[in-house]
């Protein structure tokens, strides 16, 4: 069910599917999604202790795979605005 969600998710928000239902694996995004939501769900009473680890100590493999998903969603974010300008240039 979980690849499903995120192939859809994929499909409808970033315009391109994960493809996580035809070969049955994790998408790298999705992990590196899951790894960084750890650290929310360790520390979501102290969001101030999640801030300060952002900024000082950008080393640390949860901070690192929370700015990879950050990275990963405003480039496929980007991409998508890209296609939705073409697609209104081609209209107009």
């Amino acid at each position: 069910m979980s690849f499903f969600a995120f192939d859809m998710m994929g499909d409808f928000v970033f315009n391109q599917s994960y493809g996580m239902m035809e070969s049955s694996l994790w998408h790298k995004a999705v992990l590196k999604q899951k790894a960084a939501l750890a650290l929310v769900g360790t520390f979501q009473f102290t969001i101030w202790l999640i801030r300060i680890g952002l900024v000082f100590a950008p080393f640390s493999p949860m901070v690192k795979d929370w700015q990879d998903m950050i990275t990963h969603c405003d480039k496929l974010m980007d991409e998508r605005l890209k296609v939705g300008q073409l697609c209104s240039t081609l209209v107009d």
